[in-house]
């Protein structure tokens, strides 16, 4: 039998595994992003440093250099064990029957590998699982706010702000509602609320969703047509658009493609919407109202606030998706469970 403590080791050593891999196998096939700068670059420290996402991530990676001499598979390893100390503490705040639901989605091989090598996505994971294993206390009602819990929300603000919709929703919802007996009412007015903005600054999040297209379509790094063509298409679109710039190639390109890495994303994108799907149709009958509110709301803004730099190119979904989906694993893990819900709204806040 396989215990936790051997599931950490195995899963640090096939992390590392896939970031040795990513160097020498991923990079002749396609680019790991800018993980050249992050390597070999030195320190940053102009004047607006600390609310540059590159500098940041620069400045994580200068002593990682250091350290190893300028070797790039160890410098790997180090943004790994940065994202992997972030998985834990996400993996050990759950209760030990729902961590192997969420183990068992934290192993698809594209994650791993794009959290796995230098860049922004091994931060992200560092400050999603720090602020993931928060929203777990919750439910627990034992959380108290520390201090590596504003470093992860700082993270997320510089680096992903977009990311921030969906977090502040689950926490305010749910730190309102369980203060209340209608808790669902509370749910559906607050995911109500919570569209209110995308009324009044419609207009801005058009024009932001055609600003989106040059970084593509401009540089030649698209490999689709450009997605919004009418005003507001961003919204009208916005149900396929979600899907597709999650799940990244389509069956047409993942035939067609130059090389296999493409065919081996459509089939792990199928892999973890099949998983995803079996979860929801298990659990969705003994669900309560409010579990399922809430997990429609919080899926629906991190992919909304997503899809605009995934739909544009299969490779960027899966890439970007990386630092988004434990999110997604989380909220599925958590607020699929009736168990969680009965524990959560049948006990006071007793913060430790």
């Amino acid at each position: 039998m396989i215990t936790w403590r051997r599931f950490y080791i195995l899963y640090f050593a096939y992390r590392c595994c896939l970031s040795v891999l990513g160097q020498t196998v991923v990079t002749r096939f396609t680019k790991l992003g800018d993980a050249g700068q992050w390597q070999h670059g030195g320190f940053r420290f102009e004047s607006n440093w600390v609310i540059d996402s590159n500098a940041i991530t620069q400045n994580i990676g200068a002593p990682f250099s250091l350290l190893f001499f300028g070797n790039t598979i160890l410098i790997n390893i180090g943004f790994q064990s940065l994202a992997f100390y972030g998985l834990y503490r996400l993996l050990e705040s759950f209760d030990p029957e729902l961590r192997k639901r969420l183990a068992i989605l934290l192993l698809f091989p594209s994650f791993n590998v794009w959290t796995s090598v230098a860049g922004k996505e091994a931060v992200l994971v560092f400050a999603m699982g720090i602020l993931g294993a928060y929203i777990v206390a919750m439910y627990e009602n034992r959380e108290k706010l520390r201090v590596h819990h504003l470093l992860a929300g700082y993270l997320i603000f510089v680096f992903k702000a977009h990311y921030l919709p969906a977090l502040l929703f689950i926490v305010g919802v749910t730190k309102v509602a369980r203060h209340v007996r209608q808790k669902a009412a509370i749910a559906v007015l607050a995911g109500l609320i919570s569209l209110v903005p995308l009324y009044l600054y419609a207009d801005t999040i058009d024009r932001i969703a055609f600003d989106v297209l040059p970084h593509f379509v401009g540089f030649g790094h698209s490999t689709r047509a450009a997605f919004w063509v009418e005003p507001y298409d961003i919204f009208l679109k916005a149900p396929y658009g979600m899907f597709q710039g999650f799940y990244g190639p389509t069956f047409s390109e993942a035939l067609n493609a130059r090389h296999a890495l493409q065919f081996i994303s459509f089939v792990e994108s199928g892999l973890i919407v099949s998983v995803l799907i079996f979860l929801l149709v298990k659990r969705l009958p003994m669900l309560p109202i409010y579990n399922a509110i809430v997990a429609t709301f919080a899926s629906f803004w991190i992919l909304f606030a997503n899809y605009p730099v995934g739909i544009m190119n299969p490779g960027s979904a899966i890439r970007y998706r990386s630092g988004y989906i434990i999110f997604l694993f989380l909220v599925f893990a958590l607020l699929m469970s009736r168990e969680v819900y009965i524990s959560w709204s049948s006990r006071r806040l007793q913060p430790v």
